[in-house]
């Protein structure tokens, strides 16, 4: 990512509404997309995620046209990051980073991307709060006024682990979760319930047709005697042209399948 960093802030400042950041760039290859965080960063160096946007760069006013765009040809673009209210404190920092990938919130561009910014046109808007000398004098929020909640057992916890490994021979980058939602009984209808999986995300450096997402779900249910489970599995890759999608569930009656389908789908980037 290359980063903008401020000066240390001399008073507090809160924003509002939606951050804006403008952009004057241009793309070495005709498919591309910009990812912008905007970071509040402490006096010990530590960072702190606000809020992000991410943009086509081929369609970077109309969703519905893609534009493949011109290598070299600069363009400005706006990337408005979504409603976000955050106090950066006096002291510290407002950090703006830009880059072409975003893994593996956003599918990798076809081919590797380098994106070149114009300096001096671009720059950063904020929806600033400003100082109202009623602040002091709002009451803080009561405690939310709720009905009777439903009464359940916990069996066993939820737990959730997420591990990034690195291949060092052909360097594949992979993170594995693995969720765990836990059971629950449900005093009332006497259901048990739960579901756990797992899922990966991998990608090669350098190589980004080599990106790959899988995913695994179990859900159960039980009650009376009756015990149901739901298996699902997706699996994504993609080529230059197209995404490929395939997925399966089975259903299970007391441990009997009573139901199975598969999908295989191609679906056309279309400058993604």
């Amino acid at each position: 990512s290359l980063v903008f960093v401020s000066e240390p802030l001399s008073q507090s400042l809160e924003i509002l509404g939606a951050p804006i950041v403008e952009l004057t760039l241009s793309s070495d290859r005709p498919t591309a997309f910009v990812a912008v965080r905007l970071n509040d960063v402490a006096a010990d160096g530590a960072s702190t995620r606000v809020h992000h946007g991410i943009l086509n760069l081929t369609r970077p006013t109309d969703c519905s046209t893609t534009t493949p765009l011109m290598p070299g040809e600069p363009l400005t673009v706006r990337v408005e990051i979504d409603d976000i209210g955050h106090a950066f404190a006096a002291g510290h920092r407002i950090a703006v980073s830009v880059s072409s990938t975003y893994w593996p919130l956003v599918w990798p561009s076809p081919e590797p991307v380098t994106l070149t910014l114009v300096a001096g046109q671009c720059h950063l808007e904020l929806p600033v709060r400003p100082t109202n000398p009623t602040d002091a004098a709002l009451r803080p929020f009561q405690e939310a006024v709720n009905g009777p909640g439903e009464e359940t057992t916990a069996i066993n916890e939820a737990a959730v682990t997420r591990t990034i490994t690195r291949n060092m021979l052909d360097g594949t980058v992979t993170e594995h979760t693995i969720f765990d939602d836990g059971l629950t009984f449900h005093n009332e209808l006497a259901l048990t319930d739960g579901a756990h999986g797992q899922s990966w995300h991998s990608v090669r450096e350098g190589d980004p047709l080599s990106a790959e997402s899988r995913t695994e779900r179990v859900d159960h249910w039980k009650k009376n005697g009756l015990e149901i489970e739901l298996h699902t599995r997706q699996h994504l890759t993609a080529d230059g042209t197209d995404f490929h999608f395939t997925a399966k569930m089975e259903a299970f009656e007391n441990g009997q399948k009573v139901f199975s389908r598969t999908w295989e789908e191609a679906i056309p980037r279309d400058g993604n």
